[in-house]
């Protein structure tokens, strides 16, 4: 099929003869780069994923000896390092229903968002220079694209070089990040998942017609993730015309927890961007993410991060 430009031409060569060598000269060119056959076996059809990476926060800090994060849960993903030269092991990883494992210096800690877990520092004689970032990677504006393969929790130094160089470029961005910032940390920041992602596995579970169920979920997720209060599973349901334990079979494939958990995850996503980027006041943050008191807000902040809504402002605004 020939461009429009292309037609165009031939017009103006009906009207004017004399453009026949211009035209002809347009055609080759146009020939080399449109109409070769070798030229469609060069294309790549990748789905339409419309990936994003959101960096969140992430610094290079000199932490205390000793330091122990506490058990915690984050609604992001995170990725951190001591880059300072320590020989033997300088930590413990500690992750919910799993055996700990110790790490050494440049050994990238990757845990996933919304899991449980706690890093306890040695006593090395020195104290520990931390590499870190907490960030988002996802696609059709709303699933995680870990969630859909099986990460390791430790990646060994030997191979974390081009990682780490990755992490030092995002962290050393300004914090208020212009136009051509911003396009740099966004290239930047897929480069590192997709580096990050090559260590994973695609989950064994996952069957053939993820991209149809993903484009199919997509607006059950925005109705959530709009939604002041949880929408029944029966609406969620007949949004895609499944039955209810079938629509729940199908959300936890996609989301790895069910309609509920998802909704909790949100409005905690929520109350963490509010506690960092806002000065609203704990029962003001309350009230917009939908608690019934500033009591209720804290008690399931603090079961699901560690901390107190109060302290995990204070722990994150110093670390920026």
């Amino acid at each position: 099929m020939k461009s429009a430009g292309f037609r165009y031409l031939l017009y103006l060569n009906n009207r004017f003869p004399n453009m026949d060598v211009l035209t002809e000269s347009i055609r080759k060119m146009t020939d080399k780069l449109y109409c070769l056959p070798c030229d469609e076996a060069a294309g790549k059809e990748a789905l339409p994923l419309n990936c994003a990476f959101e960096f969140v926060i992430g610094n290079l800090t000199l932490v205390p000896i000793s330091h122990d994060t506490g058990w915690r849960t984050m609604p992001f993903h995170v990725c951190c390092t001591r880059v300072n030269d320590c020989p033997g092991e300088i930590n413990t990883v500690e992750i919910a229903g799993r055996p700990p494992f110790r790490t050494q210096t440049r050994d990238l800690i990757f845990i996933p968002a919304g899991v449980t877990h706690r890093i306890c520092d040695f006593d090395t004689g020195e104290p520990p220079l931390s590499l870190w970032i907490h960030f988002r990677f996802r696609m059709l504006d709303s699933f995680d694209a870990f969630e859909f393969f099986d990460m390791p929790n430790m990646i060994p130094a030997a191979e974390t070089g081009k990682l780490l160089q990755l992490m030092r470029r995002l962290v050393e961005m300004p914090r208020k990040l212009n136009f051509s910032e911003s396009v740099l940390q966004q290239l930047t920041g897929v480069a590192f998942c997709a580096e990050l992602l090559s260590f994973g596995k695609l989950r064994s579970d996952l069957d053939e017609n993820l991209d149809s169920k993903l484009r199919r979920f997509q607006p059950v997720m925005q109705r959530i993730e709009n939604a002041s209060s949880m929408p029944s599973v029966a609406d969620l349901a007949k949004m895609v015309n499944l039955s209810g334990s079938r629509f729940r079979a199908v959300f936890h494939q996609l989301c790895g927890m069910s309609p509920g958990q998802y909704f909790e995850s949100v409005r905690f996503q929520r109350g963490c961007l509010l506690l960092t980027q806002s000065d609203y006041s704990i029962g003001e943050i309350a009230g917009m993410l939908g608690y019934c008191s500033p009591f209720h807000f804290s008690a399931k902040f603090r079961k699901r991060s560690g901390f107190s809504p109060s302290e995990f402002r204070l722990r994150h605004r110093s670390a920026q």
